[in-house]
Parts: C-alpha cells; sequence; structure tokens
C-alpha cells in the first residue's frame, strides 16, 4: 500500500520484487515480520523476532547486556531496540558512564523516549549517545534479519519510534 513517497532510502540498493522482504519495527516493542512473493501478490509471514537474543557488538554493549542481565535475566532485542530500550540505554549510560543528565529529565512522568529525541536534536550529549546506541542495535537487527530471510526483495524499518528519530536516523 505504500508508494515511493511515504518511504525514505537509508541505502540504495536493487530489489528484486520476487524475493522475500524484511520489515522491522521498533515502539512499543520490537515486531519483526517477512513478505514474501505468492501467487502472484504478498503473504505476511508474522515472527517473535524481537524475543531473540541481543547480540553486542561493542565494549558499550557488552556493559549494556551485562546490566540488562542482571536486571531482567533473558535480554532480548526487544530490550534495546523498542521504547523500552531507548529507556535502559539511557538509564545504563545516565547511570554507568555518569553522563550528565538534562533538567529536563528529572519532570515527574516524563516520556523518555520522546524526551531523549527531541534533546537528541538540539545536541544534548546523553540524548545523542543515547540515540547512537539505539540506532547501531537497530541496524544490526535489521542486518541479521535480512540476512536470516535473505531479504534481497528490500528491508524495511517501520514502527511509532521511527518517526520520531527519523531526522536523526537519516544523519547516522
Amino acid at each position: 500500500l505504500l508508494t515511493e513517497k511515504d518511504l525514505h532510502s537509508l541505502n540504495a540498493g536493487k530489489r528484486d520484487r520476487t524475493m522475500p522482504i524484511a520489515i522491522i519495527g521498533a515502539g512499543t516493542g520490537l515486531g519483526e515480520a517477512i513478505v514474501v512473493p505468492e501467487s502472484g501478490s504478498w503473504r505476511a509471514i508474522p515472527s517473535e523476532g524481537g524475543h531473540a537474543d541481543f547480540a553486542p557488538n561493542n565494549e558499550d554493549q557488552v556493559a549494556l547486556l551485562g546490566v540488562l542481565r542482571q536486571r531482567y535475566g533473558h535480554v532480548s532485542c526487544e530490550r534495546v531496540v523498542s521504547g523500552m530500550g531507548i529507556v535502559n540505554i539511557f538509564t545504563f549510560l545516565r547511570d554507568r558512564q555518569q553522563m550528565h543528565v538534562d533538567p529536563h529529565f528529572s519532570e515527574e512522568n516524563v516520556d523518555i523516549p520522546a524526551t531523549v529525541s527531541r534533546l537528541a536534536e538540539k545536541g544534548d550529549p546523553l540524548s545523542v549517545r543515547t540515540l547512537e546506541m539505539f540506532v547501531d542495535a537497530y541496524g544490526a537487527e535489521a542486518g541479521n534479519l535480512a540476512l536470516k530471510v535473505i531479504a534481497r526483495g528490500g528491508v524495511y524499518l517501520a514502527g511509532g519510534i521511527l518517526s520520531q528519530i527519523q531526522p536523526f536516523l537519516l544523519q547516522s
């Protein structure tokens, strides 16, 4: 149902419209699905891929995994790549790396993901670093999904968080 004007390409490539498409969307949780061509149409195949194990790719992510493992036991991708993931990364950076916290975060009932997004656009170091870690983990999991399904039809990012971080994502 999407048209070209609905899409923003992060990495241009040549799509093979006869091959599977990977869809990954961070929002309240982490949704992952596969779309495959079938009889001249498309068939969506849901998954619970967001509950797969989080695999850290650098030392900061290894340390984050350790903190989250102590807190939750099992650490899924969803614990890092979702709204809850932004909160987990923000809290990790604030507490573990003792980064300066903007006064906006001391407000009662603050929406941490939305505040992080807003302050990252203004250059707040803690918010920028939070989104850098988030985008890195999001990209890694999107790459993992692409490999798992041989997504030569494309990889599509979706979800509620994407619209909030799009300016930051496009510069990363």
